[in-house]
C-alpha cells in the first residue's frame, strides 16, 4: 500500500522542519513492553523491511516472567536492527492510592494520598520528575541510547477531569526536560506539519482488524490533496479523520 516506518528521530526532524518525511511515513508504536511484540514481529519485518519502537514502561522490566521483556532483553534487541526504543514512565502504569477510602486514580496526574493526607504540591512534582528520569535513565543504560519519545499510559497527561489543577503544567515541564515527543491521545494517527511535538496523536489498532482494513483506515486519516472551496494553499490543510 505504499507504507513506509519512520523512526522517532524521523519524526521529531520534520516537526523542527529540519527534513521531510517519504510519503506514507508510518511511526510503528509497540506499547507495554511485552514479549510477543518482539516474537511475532522478527518474521514481518524481514519480510518488509519495516521496524518499530518498542515503549517501554520500566519498572515491569525488572522482574523475571514469560510475558513481559526484561531490562537485560533489550540489549539484544536493539542489535536486532528492527528496533528504536520509547518510554511510558516507570511507575507511570500504576494506579495510586488517592483518597482515604481506597480510591485510587493515575500516577501522574492525581496526588498520592498518604497518612497525612494528600501529598504536597512539591511532592508531586518531584515524584512525577522522578518517574521520568527513571524511565529514560534505564533505557539508555541497557540499550546505550537515550530514547527521544515519551507515550503516556492511559493517554492522560493532566487535561482530564479528574486531574489535579497543577498536572498539566508538571507533566509538561518534566516530560520536556527528558523528551522532544510525546505521544498522548489514541484517536487520529495524522500529525501534520506544526504539530505540538508534545502533543502527538495516534492510532490504537484493534486486534480484529484484517490488514486490508487497517489500510483503509489509515488512508482515511491522509491529507487530501484536492482543493476545496477558496483554500489553495496546502500549507494550510489541517485533516481529522474525513474532514
Amino acid at each position: 500500500a505504499g507504507y513506509r516506518t519512520i523512526t522517532p528521530e524521523d519524526a521529531l526532524a520534520f516537526l523542527k522542519e529540519e527534513a521531510p518525511l517519504p510519503p506514507k511515513a508510518l511511526l510503528l508504536l509497540f506499547e507495554g513492553g511485552r514479549k510477543d511484540s518482539v516474537v511475532y514481529t522478527v518474521k514481518p519485518f524481514q519480510k518488509t523491511g519495516f521496524f518499530g519502537t518498542l515503549c517501554l514502561p520500566s519498572q515491569i522490566m525488572r522482574s523475571r516472567g514469560a510475558f513481559y521483556l526484561h531490562r537485560s532483553d533489550l540489549q539484544r534487541i536493539a542489535q536486532l536492527g528492527f528496533w528504536q526504543f520509547a518510554g511510558m514512565g516507570d511507575r507511570a502504569i500504576d494506579e495510586i492510592p488517592i483518597g482515604p477510602d481506597g480510591e485510587t486514580g493515575h500516577f501522574l496526574t492525581q496526588r498520592l494520598w498518604t497518612e497525612s493526607g494528600a501529598e504536597e504540591l512539591e511532592a508531586f512534582q518531584q515524584r512525577v520528575a522522578a518517574d521520568y528520569a527513571d524511565c529514560v535513565n534505564t533505557i539508555e543504560e541497557e540499550t546505550g541510547v537515550r530514547p527521544i519519545a515519551y507515550v503516556y499510559p492511559f493517554a492522560d497527561a493532566g487535561h482530564g477531569p479528574e486531574a489535579d489543577p497543577e498536572a498539566e503544567r508538571i507533566n509538561r515541564e518534566e516530560v520536556t526536560r527528558y523528551f522532544d515527543l510525546a505521544f498522548v491521545q489514541a484517536h487520529s494517527p495524522f500529525n501534520g506539519p506544526g504539530r505540538d511535538p508534545f502533543m502527538l496523536t495516534r492510532l490504537r489498532v484493534p486486534g480484529r482488524l484484517t490488514g486490508e482494513e487497517l489500510v483503509r483506515e489509515l488512508d482515511g486519516y491522509a491529507p487530501q490533496f484536492d482543493t476545496v472551496g477558496e483554500t489553495h494553499d496546502a500549507s494550510s490543510w489541517q485533516v481529522d479523520g474525513t474532514v
